[in-house]
């Protein structure tokens, strides 16, 4: 079994041939969390600002006979099982959700948020964007995952195409 590594000299002391790529969680809706607040930059090639979440896979959508509703569960073991064997727990792996901050790609935020459950207004008072997103830690949200192959196509990447609001089955 190979050894628990948590520190960066741990991690940086590690044999190359232990050292293997991520493979995407499959295709299908999971139940995330938003971890932490979000990070703001801007993208390389046009300077476009956006806010940028890390969400938390926490298991699989289900249906209201808790059977998964579209991720392929076999493929999702293969996925967490690791070249020596181990299998990795579900609930380590994140995904980034983007948005992008223009006039015109600010419904997505708004239904991101809304989707998070957090409301619009407060004591009789308007909330806006900025304000709304610093409540986002720790909320919860459904996610769609879709695989997008790399520009080379030489590997592919789990994108988040779309969310929706989560409530406890």
């Amino acid at each position: 079994m190979a050894k628990k590594r948590d520190t960066i000299t741990d991690i940086l002391d590690m044999p190359s041939s232990e050292i293997e790529r991520p493979k995407p969680p499959p295709q299908g809706t999971y139940v995330s969390q938003v971890i932490g607040q979000f990070r703001e930059d801007k993208s390389t090639k046009k300077g476009t600002r956006y806010h940028e979440y890390t969400l938390k896979l926490v298991k699989p959508a289900v249906n209201g006979n808790d059977e998964p509703l579209d991720v392929d569960m076999e493929e999702l073991e293969k996925c967490l099982t690791k070249a020596n064997g181990e299998v990795s727990e579900l609930g380590k792996r994140t995904l980034r959700h983007t948005l992008y901050i223009t006039p015109d790609a600010m419904w997505r935020y708004k239904e991101f948020l809304d989707h998070l459950g957090i409301p619009e207004e407060e004591d009789g008072e308007d909330l806006s964007t900025l304000q709304r997103a610093g409540m986002a830690p720790g909320r919860f949200v459904l996610v769609h995952i879709k695989h997008v192959p790399s520009q080379d196509g030489l590997s592919t990447f789990a994108n988040i195409d779309k969310t929706a609001p989560y409530s406890d089955e």
